[in-house]
């Protein structure tokens, strides 16, 4: 055939197309993909429009691109799941597996009939409030006698990828529990009981810590803060269905805590509402309960949404006092922090002097020293001995006055001089020290510099 034309597509080998998905016809091959809801007789999926979500639900024909697409299927997240684990709690765990396996196309053997609804097939990860172990290994069997090749490839790598989203500590927990058989829809039941009594708890834990909350406790009594908080907190336990109606009473009840007088005002009123319409729901239905709420403006997301507008609206006009309070940051320093410059030392000193100018500058009491392990720097020479010495290429004054009168051989000054400016006149040194009592800390009024001599950072005044 001439060159301008393409050659007749290469199928050599006949693709057969999934029963839970569909072939893609590319330029040089058909490419069969999996995944989607399943109908109740396993012979097709309920959307009959469904396409792929993503390229990573193909099934490719080569055996290196088979390995390639097998490898990322069972590959491990980055953050491990396990009890009571902080990083990750067990509703965004099955939130981040379904999604895995959703993108990957092995999500239709996670569905099984409904144990309340034998016509609906629901998803053992998203409604596992709607079966049980046992049935869902009953229906686990059923089902697998329905599976074409492709299905059984996605129950074996879909287990695997279950396993590999383990702590090892858990994964352990589940292999003595596990059987060969088990479909990945029973391995994920299966870790749902071994986290499930530490998942209640957890839950319980939440709407205390829900309870403890309060703008009054954040920075500037943010409504926002708060808010954020409490959200993650009622989406997770709405999401698990563990949500109750009685938690929006108790965030109510700490907006009204609000120091900003015109705050609470909006929130007493409905506080009454709220009670009244949880007296009413008190015999419905979960469904009906949650629509009746929802109608009253009683969701956690209305509340928030409503405090929140309230909140920027006092803020913005200057009307949110808590917000304005600033803490006094100009304080004298309470002692001198190792690590700092010279100059930054400096810079430190004279700010705390410009902000009290009668303070006093604390002086930290001496470091407690090992008297076996003495620096030969603050032995003092015995009397008579000399008070200069040379060490290296520097030239040592043993100066009485440092470290509180303790002595310390310095290479910067002598005792006559010490606190004097560097151009004073330096007497002869004396022939042997006289020891000092300890004096008291220093009225500074006036200029401030550290001086460093490599043992450290001590105040100079002049």
């Amino acid at each position: 055939m001439s060159g301008n034309i393409p050659d007749p597509l290469p199928y050599s080998m006949t693709i057969d197309k999934p029963i839970m998905g569909g072939l893609t016809i590319c330029p040089t091959e058909i490419v069969a993909w999996t995944g989607g809801q399943p109908n109740i007789d396993w012979t097709g999926l309920t959307n009959v429009k469904a396409i792929k979500r993503s390229p990573n639900c193909s099934r490719p024909t080569k055996s290196s691109d088979q390995s390639r697409n097998w490898n990322y299927r069972t590959a491990p997240p980055l953050i491990l799941f396990k009890k009571d684990g902080k990083d990750l709690d067990l509703y965004s765990y099955g939130v981040k597996v379904l999604a895995h396996l959703e993108l990957t196309g092995m999500d239709s053997i996670m569905y099984v009939k409904s144990l309340s609804d034998g016509t609906n097939m629901v998803n053992v990860i998203k409604d596992f409030e709607q079966v049980t172990l046992s049935h869902v290994l009953d229906e686990s069997e059923y089902y697998k006698n329905k599976f074409d090749s492709y299905d059984q490839d996605n129950d074996t790598t879909a287990r695997l990828y279950l396993e590999s989203t383990l702590d090892p500590s858990l994964l352990k927990e589940l292999d003595l529990r596990q059987e060969p058989g088990d479909s990945a829809a029973v391995t994920w039941m299966r870790i749902l009981r071994l986290v499930s009594s530490g998942s209640v708890e957890r839950f319980n834990r939440k709407k205390d810590e829900l309870k403890q909350l309060s703008p009054i406790k954040e920075p500037g009594e943010s409504v926002s803060l708060y808010a954020n908080k409490i959200r993650r907190i009622c989406r997770e336990l709405e999401n698990a269905h563990q949500f109750e109606w009685v938690l929006v009473l108790a965030i109510i009840k700490a907006l009204c805590q609000v120091s900003v007088e015109s705050f609470p005002a909006i929130w007493h009123p409905k506080r009454l509402d709220l009670d009244s319409a949880l007296s009413d729901s008190a015999y419905l239905s979960k469904d009906s309960a949650k629509k009746f709420m929802i109608k009253k403006g009683f969701h956690y997301t209305a509340i928030l949404d409503l405090a929140e507008e309230a909140y920027r609206s006092l803020l913005d006009n200057g009307d949110w006092s808590p917000a304005s309070t600033v803490k006094d940051m100009q304080q004298a320093p309470s002692l001198f922090y190792a690590g700092m410059d010279q100059a930054s030392f400096n810079a430190l000193v004279q700010a705390a002097i410009t902000a009290k100018p009668c303070g006093d500058v604390p002086v930290p009491p001496p470091k407690p020293t090992d008297p076996k392990k003495h620096n030969w720097r603050e032995v003092a020479p015995k009397p008579g001995d000399p008070t200069v010495k040379v060490v290296g290429d520097k030239t040592f004054n043993f100066c009485n006055k440092c470290r509180k009168g303790l002595g310390l051989w310095t290479s910067t000054h002598l005792g006559s001089t010490h606190g004097k400016p560097p151009n004073a006149v330096v007497p002869a040194s004396p022939a042997a020290p006289t020891p000092a009592p300890a004096i008291e800390a220093p009225v500074i009024s006036a200029n401030l510099a550290g001086v460093n001599d490599g043992f450290g950072i001590c105040a100079t005044q002049f």
